[in-house]
């Protein structure tokens, strides 16, 4: 819905802030953050779905986000549910969106309204159609109009195509229902829905369930947070951040203090704080080349970290030779 192509968005961005920037997708975010902290935590696969201008879509399964094999994947709101109907802001016709969004959810009103002039809908926007907003026809529906009423359960068939759709195709355990739209009375929106959704699902006895959302208009927020967030990273970042030379040449010190680790006797303490120092340059590396490890593949960034783990525990935690001579005695003394 928003008109961009080749536009550097992220150096945009970058330059305005001096902070790294990561790009993401809104409903992958929101999917992020309502699978770990939000109503979807515990359920795998799950779906979240928001309902907006658009409709946008995330799925997360086996803790990973799904985004396809150039980042467009789990794009549902443009899944064609009526060939030859609305036309959408993509191009097509008949696209899910221009039927299940808020969007949507206004045009079908504004139709049922030009009908219907005897609608309370008329009263609740104040004879303004351009004041009628995705909970005006709930209002109504609440008030007993017939009109509304009517409006609302085509709303929610329309609603339930694409999502027959995505429970065939991916079979989520769970699926969250996020935007403004979502807040609508339980008996006029999800129960209906559910009951929809479970009829044209070839499972039914392994139906997804069908939630509100936790974590509101936090969700995407929260989850652009996680997809960011790790120990290292954060440590990493801030060290990139305040010694940019440290995060460039971080590698290299990290390598030099291990050999000299290695060849120079030393206390227990004096490992620990070259270990330490290590760490810290081994992190502002990090954060340095993040960006070329996410371009690995996960086999190859499995070898780095095990050779670099492996690597530091030996330095940190070598065999000590009192150690090994203590059990040659123990083993002589066993045998006399």
């Amino acid at each position: 819905n928003v008109n961009f192509r080749n536009t550097p968005l992220r150096a945009l961005v970058q330059q305005g802030v001096d902070r790294p920037v990561y790009l993401e997708n809104d409903a992958n975010c929101a999917a992020i953050g309502e699978y770990w902290a939000g109503a979807a935590k515990g359920h795998d696969p799950a779906v979240v779905i928001t309902l907006g201008t658009g409709i946008g879509g995330g799925m997360v399964a086996g803790g990973k986000l799904y985004t396809g094999c150039a980042g467009g994947g789990m794009e549902v709101g443009h899944m064609v549910t009526r060939p030859g109907g609305r036309q959408c802001g993509c191009g097509n016709l008949g696209c899910w969106e221009t039927y299940g969004s808020a969007t949507g959810l206004i045009r079908t009103t504004r139709e049922a309204m030009a009908e219907h002039p005897e609608s309370a809908l008329w009263r609740l926007c104040g004879g303004d159609t351009e004041k009628v907003e995705g909970r005006t026809p709930f209002q109504a529906a609440g008030e007993g109009d017939a009109t509304a009423l009517a409006g609302v359960d085509t709303y929610v068939h329309h609603l339930s195509e694409g999502r027959v759709n995505v429970v065939n195709l991916a079979q989520p355990e769970m699926i969250c229902l996020g935007g403004g739209v979502s807040a609508a009375p339980e008996h006029l929106l999800l129960e209906p829905l559910r009951k929809l959704v479970r009829q044209g699902a070839f499972d039914k006895i392994h139906a997804a369930h069908i939630v509100r959302a936790a974590l509101g208009n936090d969700a995407g927020i929260v989850g652009a947070a996680m997809l960011c967030w790790s120990a290292g990273t954060v440590i990493g970042v801030l060290l990139g951040n305040l010694m940019p030379v440290w995060a460039v040449s971080g590698f290299s010190v990290m390598l030099f203090g291990m050999f000299i680790a290695i060849i120079v006797p030393m206390g227990k303490r004096d490992r620990v704080v070259l270990g330490c120092i290590i760490v810290s340059f081994l992190l502002g590396w990090l954060a340095s080349v993040l960006p070329v490890l996410r371009e690995l593949s996960e086999g190859t960034r499995i070898l780095i970290l095990t050779i670099v783990i492996s690597a530091a525990a030996a330095v940190l935690f070598p065999q000590k030779e009192e150690t090994i001579e203590g059990e040659a005695a123990e083993e002589e003394v066993r045998g006399i």
